[in-house]
């Protein structure tokens, strides 16, 4: 993805964001990722390495941490609408971690995402199962199935985890 980003605009900065961690793998069995490590830990590693091999045009933040998560615990789900897609708070964290407004070019400040409406605009056009019209529980997701939760969900999660931010 960097690979054609580059061809079509070859002087572009970007910034890889990578992704908060989840707040669970969700409402089934994923095999080998069950645990954030194994679910963040590679992902995270070829992001970096990707950043490194051009350090002058490509930023990598580690988000893993960004929602109150770690490799070693899942986030809380104050930050999620399910178990893997942000809510407006846990984009806030994401989106103003120090590292990502020095990235993009913006002046420190310090946000109390805790603070914000948990209620993501929009959201009731883009609800995962289509049947879902809007998010009546999002701090804590309980009102989230099994039908929309788990591996239907993991194909837009890794293709967060590649966002790209062009500067």
């Amino acid at each position: 993805m960097v690979s054609k980003v580059k061809q079509k605009a070859p002087r572009a900065k970007i910034l890889l964001t990578g992704y908060c961690t989840p707040a669970g793998p969700g409402g089934r069995r994923l095999g080998d990722c069950e645990t954030p490590s194994s679910l963040m830990a590679d992902s995270m590693a070829a992001m970096r390495q990707v950043a490194s091999a051009d350090p002058a045009s490509i930023t990598f933040v580690d988000s893993t941490a960004a929602c109150n998560g770690s490799l070693t615990s899942w986030s809380p789900k104050a930050y999620f609408v399910d178990p893997i897609h942000l809510n407006n708070r846990g984009y806030c964290k994401l989106w103003s971690q120090t590292a990502i407004q020095t990235a993009l070019g913006c002046d420190a400040q310090v946000i109390n995402c805790d603070n914000e409406p948990c209620e993501t605009e929009g959201i009731d056009g883009n609800c995962g199962d289509g049947e879902m019209k809007s998010c009546p529980s999002c701090c804590s997701y309980s009102g989230i199935t099994d039908a929309t939760a788990g591996l239907g969900m993991l194909t837009p999660f890794f293709s967060a985890l590649l966002s790209l931010v062009l500067l």
